[in-house]
């Protein structure tokens, strides 16, 4: 009886593994692809890496991909080795990325050919907010901000500390652009001094906050783009 179960304890191993190597190009060829363009960055990039091989021993083939064509409308993008990116390709974007534009990706791999696209949204204006200004406020109080050419919008209030920085509230908006006092008052003691961040996002980078999701059906990342407007040193005082 032993024997028997050994028997077929082996046959399924072996099939198993059989079944790994058949499907070990499907494996290799998965991609995770990020690029998250910007008219505020002055190096725009792709990051790609490749889906673990599980039959591989080699941490640079596993995850470096270093010999895809990335393309941003249709002008090569170079690849660069970053150290301080170790598991990424970093494939580097030969122009300046501008508000409004609509870019294009294409990346071909190993036969396979990916494509996505954003829109970089315009930046936005905090209306009546400057760095280094005081700001009295009520329970009837709102933050604006100026319309973008989306819809997607992450108000974030960033507080300094001697050793390091966090976010003391954040809030998402579809649509409105403006954010009641009555939200954030609570968060917040008499006066506090931050800064204010209005990122504006397109759709692309809006599914993967808002929902985990990302921007190709065969393979795994997002290529979106943002703005950020920052006020900076902002001193918050309830009325």
């Amino acid at each position: 009886m032993n024997s028997k179960f050994f028997i077929v304890l082996s046959a399924i191993l072996i099939l198993s593994c059989s079944i790994v190597n058949d499907d070990d190009t499907i494996i290799k060829n998965k991609l995770n692809i990020f690029g998250i363009l910007s008219g505020d960055k002055d190096e725009n990039f792709i990051l790609i890496d490749s889906v673990a091989n599980i039959s591989s021993e080699s941490h640079e083939s596993i995850f470096t991909v270093s010999d895809a064509e990335v393309m941003i409308d249709s002008k090569e993008c170079s690849f660069n080795s970053d150290s301080e990116r170790l598991f990424n390709g970093k494939y580097v974007v030969p122009f300046k990325i501008n508000y409004g534009d609509i870019c294009s990706l294409k990346i071909i791999y190993r036969d396979d050919t990916i494509t996505a696209s954003t829109r970089i949204p315009n930046n936005v204006s905090l209306i009546g907010i400057k760095d280094s200004q005081r700001v009295e406020y009520s329970d009837s109080s709102l933050i604006y901000w100026t319309k973008s050419n989306t819809t997607f919008y992450k108000l974030s209030f960033i507080e300094h500390l001697e050793e390091y920085s966090y976010t003391s509230f954040m809030m998402y908006s579809i649509d409105d652009t403006f954010c009641p006092a009555s939200l954030f008052k609570m968060f917040f003691g008499d006066s506090i001094r931050v800064d204010i961040v209005v990122l504006t996002m397109d759709t692309n980078y809006a599914k993967r906050e808002f929902f985990g999701t990302g921007s190709f059906d065969e393979h795994y990342g997002t290529f979106g783009s943002f703005s950020k407007t920052i006020a900076k040193d902002v001193l918050l005082i309830k009325k």
